[in-house]
């Protein structure tokens, strides 16, 4: 995700979806974080709108950034660092040659990968997945 590239809020503007660069860095999917970047575009207009006109409205606005960030950005660091290693041919042979022997090791990578866990209300996977998530800082 490229929030730390380009700014989700400018000049009464608010970005969602890819032009937010909100897309999985995982996998690349994108359309449900545009369905979701969408409301949460929505949600801050409204609650924008619902403020005097002047600096508590632009207040209210500047914070959507502040807001994708915490919903994505430490996925989307965890992300940026699966790619690195994926630029690193010994780690992608050594985890072909015994990563993909062991269903558990992939279902944990898929969940992780499509940002599909149920966080420390899940099963241990999703609770492992939880705290890297927690680790990692956000972008």
């Amino acid at each position: 995700m490229a929030l730390h590239r380009q700014p989700a809020y400018t000049r009464g503007l608010l970005l969602a979806g890819d032009a937010a660069g909100t897309v999985n860095p995982f996998n690349g999917e994108g359309i449900s974080y545009a369905l979701e970047t969408g409301r949460m575009a929505a949600e801050t207009v409204v609650d924008a709108l619902a403020r005097p006109e002047g600096l508590a409205r632009e207040t209210a606005l500047r914070r959507y950034p502040d807001r994708l960030r915490a919903a994505y950005g430490r996925h989307h660091r965890l992300g940026i660092g699966f790619l690195a290693l994926l630029s690193r041919p010994d780690v992608v042979r050594f985890a072909t040659a015994h990563g993909l022997k062991r269903p558990a090791l992939v279902n944990a990578a898929l969940r992780l990968m499509g940002n599909l866990g149920d966080g420390w209300d899940g099963d241990r996977t999703d609770r492992a997945i939880a705290a890297l998530t927690r680790l990692a800082p956000a972008v």
